[in-house]
């Protein structure tokens, strides 16, 4: 069975397609992989509501992913949204145009989707730790969740993310220190009132998403994105901060220059980057395991056993 699965995010839209057989013991890496930077919640901060040109970018990436899904012969595509679709007043247009485009759209809660990225955090390891955490940076929200193995205990999502932190706090390029500390205290804040109460101190810590694979790319300083070197790579706080450091004593030029930096991520990289500190700092974490498998591994998974695949 082959299966195509959609993650729309604030920032990013991608597609990846998987063939699953019904005696695999796990689920395979997935034989192709399409990734744009459509930042469908530009602006969505302040307005409330997603702008046509976002909805247009995104629209067109989604075209493009029903086009792959086809011509992939995919018996089961599956797309969802994330933070802005979550809450924009007019996510209902862009999930109608979507559907005319050919994609159905589902719009998940941010348990749903803590929940799909621990189930795919989880699958990309050998033997999944007794207890794991698992810190889902996106651009509209952040999931901090708990589980023991590969079953999920609990979690939270926090409505801040790399893009909506740029747009609420940073307004200099370079950042000024005051508007650094102003991320930090903001993330500090949220954490220590919501996931510090459901913590495990002892648990594994695993990261995922563009934010922290980026961080895991200049700490490995390497001159054009990786994969198969990212995933698994052990980023230390003390690495995490080294580089955060790096990417605000940058302006934006600088920051697109830095070796394999995706450019339409380089204007809300750094807020993202320091997201990643304040939350290791707040919860004590000295290192974290960067993942490859993400949300779309977990959705694939998902789908798969409704089909009768997986137990």
């Amino acid at each position: 069975m082959r299966i195509g699965v959609i993650d729309i995010g604030t920032h990013t839209s991608r597609l990846a397609l998987f063939e699953a057989a019904a005696h695999d013991a796990q689920l395979p890496a997935p034989f192709a992989e399409f990734n744009f930077i459509t930042r469908l919640g530009e602006g969505l901060s302040a307005s409330g509501i997603l702008s046509e040109s976002a909805m247009t970018r995104t629209l067109d990436a989604l075209t493009v992913f029903r086009g792959e899904c086809d011509a992939a012969r995919a018996d089961i595509v599956a797309a969802v949204g994330t933070a802005a679709l979550r809450s924009a007043a007019n996510s209902g247009d862009f999930i109608s145009r979507a559907l005319d485009a050919g994609i159905a759209v589902d719009a998940i809660s941010g348990e749903a989707e803590g929940a799909l990225s621990f189930a795919g955090v989880a699958a990309g390891f050998d033997v999944p730790p007794s207890r794991l955490l698992v810190i889902d940076v996106g651009g509209g929200s952040t999931e901090f969740t708990f589980g023991a193995g590969s079953e999920r205990a609990a979690g939270v999502s926090l409505d801040i993310g790399a893009v909506s932190l740029k747009e609420r706090h940073i307004a200099s390029d370079p950042a000024t220190p005051l508007e650094r500390e102003s991320i930090h205290r903001r993330v500090t804040a949220e954490i220590e009132a919501r996931v510090l109460p459901i913590s495990d101190l002892d648990a594994v810590c695993a990261g995922v998403a563009g934010c922290v694979t980026t961080l895991a790319m200049m700490d490995l300083g390497l001159k054009k994105y990786d994969a198969a070197k990212v995933h698994g790579h052990v980023l230390t706080a003390e690495g995490a901060r080294l580089q955060t450091d790096r990417l605000f004593s940058l302006d934006l030029a600088g920051r697109r220059a830095v070796p394999g930096m995706e450019p339409m991520r380089a204007d809300v990289i750094h807020a993202g980057a320091e997201l990643v500190c304040a939350a290791m700092e707040t919860l004590g974490v000295r290192a974290m395991r960067v993942s490859e498998t993400d949300i779309r591994h977990g959705l694939a998974l998902r789908e798969l056993r409704h089909a009768g695949f997986y137990k």
